[in-house]
């Protein structure tokens, strides 16, 4: 062995430590993999919900994309229904209530407390008047009736 060189034993200790190090990694991961499945697992259910096909958004005046999640503001006051999509919701939030940083503190935030003002009738939205639901379009008479017709029609061939 040449003069120097670490000894069998310093090498199979330093693997060991190696190999330490990196299980200790993993089960750090691991645990924080779990802890945010388990928050995801603690938000409520996303229901899906039916607007008119005519809504346009308050704020931003655009309609509400249909398919992805929504947020539905109940007024208070009026049982007004509002629904914002995921960045002008959050512009919103952040302004008022800047530690709210995401869905799951949303949830656990005081109910009672005003996170901020609805900008069309400037009452408090609480914890508790706010659902992240999925938008889609009311279907209208006229497409109502068009799949009548065509159900009509595919059992008269029939």
């Amino acid at each position: 062995m040449p003069f120097g060189a670490p000894l069998e034993s310093d090498r199979v200790a330093s693997v060991r430590k190696y190999l330490k190090i990196e299980l200790k990694q993993k089960i750090r991961a691991r645990k924080a993999r779990y802890a945010a499945q388990n928050r995801l697992k603690a938000l409520p259910r996303i229901k899906h919900v039916y607007v008119n096909a005519n809504y346009a958004n308050p704020v931003t005046l655009n309609k509400i994309p249909s398919g992805p999640t929504v947020y539905q503001v109940k007024d208070s006051k009026t049982g007004r229904l509002d629904y914002f999509d995921k960045v002008t919701f959050w512009k919103l939030l952040r302004q008022h209530a800047p530690n709210i940083k995401n869905n799951y503190n949303l949830m656990m935030a005081l109910p009672s407390r005003a996170l901020f003002p609805n900008p069309l009738t400037r009452t408090g939205i609480t914890t508790r008047n706010v659902q992240r639901v999925i938008a889609r379009p009311k279907p209208t008479r006229s497409a109502a009736a068009r799949k009548i017709q065509a159900a009509y029609r595919a059992r008269k061939s029939h």
